[in-house]
């Protein structure tokens, strides 16, 4: 196995094995919601309170993160966060927050597209030759790493905000490292207490150290 998958399958282990107790039936701060579109998109207001967001499925849960959420239609929303909804397509989820109102549970949508990307490269304060990831806080590149004529960049991010916070680790490739591609986070944290930090990798084509199986 090439070790850039192999990151791409800790991340999505992580997210899946990640449990805890059942979540309890939804009340005013929980929402049942039936999985129809590719990502659940998010109201990133940094002005908002911040809440601890559980997302569940089949009494497991998915991920665990903090986020300061839009609660009201009044509120500056910076960017829309996205989680990835596609492997619970056909489900119901539970998402349960700590402190959103209902006008707040309202403003979170489904969609199969992510708001704001198809701009990202041409807004006027965004360096164009430093990397940034599309949204949210980063830190810290972990790589590079060169396979089959691609870059992989990775790099601490938190994508749920504008600050320290919910570390993941950001995935992104690119041919000519001015140009890049964002792919799904290579790992997530699934929660609070436990957040995927520095690290590094090597593409060991020869399989040198025998890691391989």
């Amino acid at each position: 196995m090439e070790p850039a998958h192999r990151f791409l399958l800790a991340g999505l282990l992580a997210t899946l094995l990640a449990s805890g107790p059942a979540p309890a039936s939804p009340g005013p701060q929980s929402r049942q919601i039936a999985i129809s579109k590719a990502y659940l998109l998010l109201p990133v207001a940094p002005s908002a309170p911040k809440s601890v967001v559980e997302v569940w499925d089949n009494g497991g849960r998915i991920c665990q993160f903090n986020a300061t959420l839009a609660t009201a239609s009044t509120d500056s929303i910076l960017y829309w966060a996205s989680l990835d909804t596609r492997p619970f397509r056909g489900h119901t989820i539970t998402l349960n927050v700590s402190s959103l109102t209902d006008e707040g549970f309202a403003m979170i949508q489904q969609s199969d597209f992510i708001p704001g990307r198809e701009a990202v490269g041409s807004e006027t304060y965004r360096p164009k030759f430093h990397f940034t990831c599309e949204t949210g806080w980063n830190n810290d590149p972990n790589g590079l790493l060169y396979h089959n004529g691609e870059w992989h960049m990775f790099c601490q991010n938190n994508p749920y905000g504008t600050g320290w916070d919910n570390m993941s680790w950001y995935h992104a490739v690119s041919r000519d490292l001015m140009n890049w591609d964002t792919l799904p986070l290579a790992i997530h944290s699934p929660s609070l207490s436990d957040m995927a930090f520095s690290g590094g990798g090597a593409v060991d084509s020869a399989n040198s150290a025998g890691w391989k199986t």
